[in-house]
């Protein structure tokens, strides 16, 4: 609100440069503000890159910018997306998340109460164990003595920090699992961390409503998945019911960060649209300006000319 309040203030100012009060004084009568309190305005406004003083005496005019903040308004597109939900929710949702690691070193008489022991692929014997953690949950599984698989519980993160919150939650359940292991005598080896799998879900409650229950989507993004560690999927986004409401799901951290990012990304291709615009009005009349003295040049020349033979003749 205090920054609002700043840019509402600077408006009148911008207004009235851009209808001719172009010296201080004029200016002073016109938002009929003391001199002191015009010259200090000024000042700041030209420190921020508004109004600039041209020539001598010096006359004010406003810059690209200070164009833009008087004429800003919200891009006519993104008016007709004012109901657009997709990336306006504020969390995205982690889920099935699995780290692979190897084990350097196994401890068979390792003394780990494991909560359920079954048998993998190729008759593998998997055992489980959650670890407690106040902020971070872990299942651990430990694959014969060949490696170990993290599984990270369901979280939430704030959109806008998605990427540097979940690296480092990750990278905090990865050394939880290494110090448990450590105690019980087993090593792993943390530097060839591998994602088997993970899906990031942006909820979309607008698009629940106009999009078919029945209908299922899949894209692939051609390219390998994006995440803190290697992995060996490739990229892909698609759309999820599971938890009732529709949600944009992807295995891409990219693709997830974009999506987070897209209205903010939206505004700033509508400011800059504005500032070309309005830089582009600024060429136009140059443009102009030099043409007409283009044309005097001509006329000039034109005159020396007829000068030049008239001379002539005479002679």
């Amino acid at each position: 609100m205090k920054n609002q309040r700043k840019t509402d203030e600077k408006v009148p100012l911008l207004s009235a440069i851009a209808k001719g009060a172009v010296t201080k004084k004029l200016l002073g009568k016109v938002i009929k503000k003391s001199p002191a309190t015009v010259t200090r305005k000024l000042k700041i406004m030209e420190q921020q890159g508004l109004v600039q003083k041209v020539g001598y005496p010096h006359i004010l005019e406003l810059t690209a910018r200070g164009r833009v903040l008087l004429t800003r308004k919200k891009p006519e597109f993104i008016h007709k997306f004012s109901h657009f939900s997709l990336g306006m929710r504020k969390k995205t949702r982690a889920h099935r998340m699995v780290f692979k690691i190897p084990i350097t070193k196994d401890n068979p008489e390792n003394n780990i109460k494991w909560d359920k022991v079954n048998k993998g692929f190729k008759n593998t014997e998997i055992k489980y164990v959650k670890i407690l953690h106040p902020e971070i949950g872990i299942t651990l599984a430990k694959v014969g003595s060949s490696s170990v698989l993290i599984y990270l519980h369901e979280k939430e993160f704030n959109r806008g920090l998605f990427t540097s919150d979940f690296t480092q939650y990750a990278f905090r359940a990865v050394y939880l699992c290494k110090h448990f292991l450590w105690q019980k005598g087993i090593y792993i080896d943390e530097l060839e961390v591998e994602v088997t799998q993970q899906h990031l879900a942006n909820p979309e409650p607008e698009f629940d409503k106009n999009v078919d229950k029945k209908l299922t989507l899949e894209v692939g993004l051609g390219r390998d998945a994006s995440s803190i560690f290697p992995m060996k999927e490739k990229g892909k986004a698609w759309i999820d019911r599971s938890k009732g409401l529709l949600e944009v799901e992807t295995n891409d951290m990219v693709y997830a960060e974009k999506l987070a990012l897209m209205p903010e990304k939206l505004f700033e291709i509508g400011n800059k649209q504005e500032i070309f615009a309005s830089n582009l009005e600024g060429y136009n009349k140059s443009l102009e300006v030099y043409s007409k003295n283009i044309k005097l040049h001509m006329e000039v020349m034109q005159d020396m000319r007829d000068t030049l033979k008239k001379i002539r003749r005479e002679l």
